[in-house]
């Protein structure tokens, strides 16, 4: 089997599931190593097919079927990895809400659904030469977070807690 048929059987694959396939898993059903799995993610990735990096394993991104807004709290130096932490738990950060006290609510979108969107937010913010918007309520905030399921908004709630980001309502 040629890598292009591979990576059709690795899509085939993950459309036939509904729980995460692991790097590992993928790799004894295409008898390959798990780095060509890695490889061949990253190549349908550039193809524009959508797959998600869990705690799990991959899965194809299905339509958003649940939402939770969880307050978080970190330093200014900490959000890269907050945000990974929501990413790799199979989240998309739709958006930040802080609670201004002269202000109140104020939203912004960040639409932030791949690692490759935390570079690309990262190197816009240096860029710009800014900080991020919870610097303004010491590191108080809200996200909105997406995902297919309550289950992985639960994956995502025991990220964030297990990394000291998740703060009680």
């Amino acid at each position: 089997m040629n890598g292009e048929e591979r990576r059709e059987k690795l899509v085939e694959l993950l459309k036939n599931t509904e729980s995460p396939l692991s790097g590992t898993r993928l790799s004894r059903l295409l008898h390959v190593s798990r780095q060509v799995i890695v490889n061949d993610i990253a190549l349908l990735r550039a193809a524009n097919v959508d797959i998600l990096s869990t705690n799990k394993g991959y899965l194809l991104s299905a339509p958003v079927s649940s939402t939770r807004v969880f307050k978080v709290c970190h330093a200014t130096e900490d959000f890269e990895r907050e945000m990974q932490t929501i990413i790799d738990a199979g989240g998309k950060i739709q958006d930040i809400i802080i609670e201004h006290p002269v202000y109140g609510k104020i939203s912004a979108p960040l639409e932030i659904y791949s690692r490759n969107d935390i570079v690309k937010f990262k190197e816009k913010m240096q860029s710009g030469n800014a900080v991020p918007l919870c610097d303004i309520t010491s590191g108080v905030h809200y996200h909105t977070i997406l995902a297919y399921s309550d289950e992985i908004l639960d994956d995502v709630a025991a990220a964030l807690k297990s990394n000291g980001f998740l703060l009680s309502r």
